[in-house]
């Protein structure tokens, strides 16, 4: 049996949180990334069509940077791009960034039904296009 296609890009600094939306996620061979620099070297090699789940706040950047990287390197992501966040100081941080990208905020923790219906449902209306 072959490798499976990645369906899902995980942009999470937090280890365990990582772990965590990875398993919960497996059937759509996640990718993960942790920093921002590790995005930069990433991007060339994904394909094309993944929903993208990103943490507002990485130890090397934020949403803004992530949303910046996004549009000028790989501007085809940003249709399932879906922000993540547990609220409190990055939430008020980026809220302007947020808006400005159009795309939707998941509030964590998630539960893991409803992570894999954002992620089916992304998934499935990028079939439907």
């Amino acid at each position: 049996m072959g490798e499976k296609h990645p369906h899902v890009l995980i942009i999470e600094d937090n280890a365990l949180v990582a772990r965590s939306l990875r398993l919960v996620l497996r059937a759509h061979s996640p990718i993960l990334v942790d920093s921002l620099a590790t995005l930069r070297g990433t991007l060339p090699t994904v394909p094309e069509g993944l929903v993208v789940l990103s943490d507002l706040g990485l130890g090397d950047g934020g949403a803004d940077e992530v949303l910046a990287l996004l549009s000028a390197e790989r501007p085809d992501l940003l249709q399932r791009l879906f922000w993540m966040s547990g609220g409190g100081i990055m939430l008020d941080r980026y809220q302007d960034t947020i808006d400005k990208s159009g795309r939707p905020l998941v509030l964590k923790p998630v539960a893991p039904l409803q992570l894999r219906g954002i992620v089916e449902g992304a998934l499935a209306e990028a079939d439907a296009d």
